[in-house]
């Protein structure tokens, strides 16, 4: 799915992100190339042993395998890996406040999972992440036209 990414600085950037304790949000307008540079720093985490989970919540099944309350979510996305790449995360429910509880627990329990996510770059989409992860957060647009 990858075999056509034109690699770009940001892909290095990201992939330097992926050992930093805070949250990668992705941002930018649709079909700039969100989900392929998810899709890229998935397959350079598992060439270096990294177990991953990709889900895409605009797919029915992948939004509906985070049922249930908040512990049985968080339980959904970490289970088993060291990264979680959860792409278009604004059909999640209260998405600031797991990914805050799994950042939270990662630091308290020595055990980081490193969590990427992307969606619109909407303000309204975005407005209420900004307070619940504070300082736990890296946040950058996507450029235009990523190839």
């Amino acid at each position: 799915m990858v075999d056509m990414l034109i690699e770009r600085f940001i892909c290095k950037d990201l992939w330097r992100e992926a050992s930093q304790p805070e949250i990668v949000i992705l941002t930018g307008p649709r079909q700039v190339g969100k989900t392929t540079l998810h899709r890229w720093v998935e397959e350079q985490a598992r060439r270096s042993g990294k177990a991953t989970r990709f889900l895409d919540l605009e797919q029915p099944s992948d939004l509906a395998s985070l049922h249930g309350g908040g512990e049985e979510v968080i339980a959904a996305l970490t289970r088993d890996v060291d990264m979680v790449f959860v792409d278009d995360f604004y059909y999640l429910e209260n998405a600031g406040r797991i990914f805050k509880a799994i950042f939270d627990r990662g630091e308290r329990q020595g055990r980081r999972i490193k969590v990427f996510a992307s969606g619109s770059s909407s303000v309204e989409i975005h407005g209420h992440l900004q307070e619940s992860l504070a300082g736990r957060t890296v946040t950058g647009d996507t450029p235009p036209a990523l190839g």
